[in-house]
């Protein structure tokens, strides 16, 4: 496949320069605000199932269980996200100590 792209003169991708430290220190606090969002949303999400899930425990059983599926997919996504916040976070302090080494080596 290589040796047909070559000889056809097919378009050669280009490389992406790597991110500065600034933008990489933007992109981080913009994911972060991103995921801190999101979780707020899903917190929401499962206040709102739990007060589905009591109006509907005795009247109608098959919405309150759905409403706790749902609820308990929201709750596996919200722990996805904290784990995921952690490593941005982690990954933000890091890129903070670097850009902060490197100004005081120049």
């Amino acid at each position: 496949m290589n040796f047909l792209r070559k000889f056809f003169g097919g378009k050669k991708k280009e490389k992406k320069k790597p991110l500065s430290e600034l933008d990489l220190l933007q992109k981080c606090r913009s994911t972060e605000q991103f995921l801190i969002a999101r979780r707020e949303i899903l917190d929401k999400n499962i206040k709102k199932e739990l007060a589905t899930i009591k109006a509907n425990i005795k009247i109608n059983r098959q919405v309150a269980l759905n409403a706790l599926k749902r609820k308990k997919i929201y709750e596996n996504q919200l722990s996805q996200i904290d784990e995921i916040l952690l490593t941005v976070i982690r990954q933000n302090m890091l890129a903070l100590t670097y850009v902060t080494t490197q100004t005081q080596f120049l």
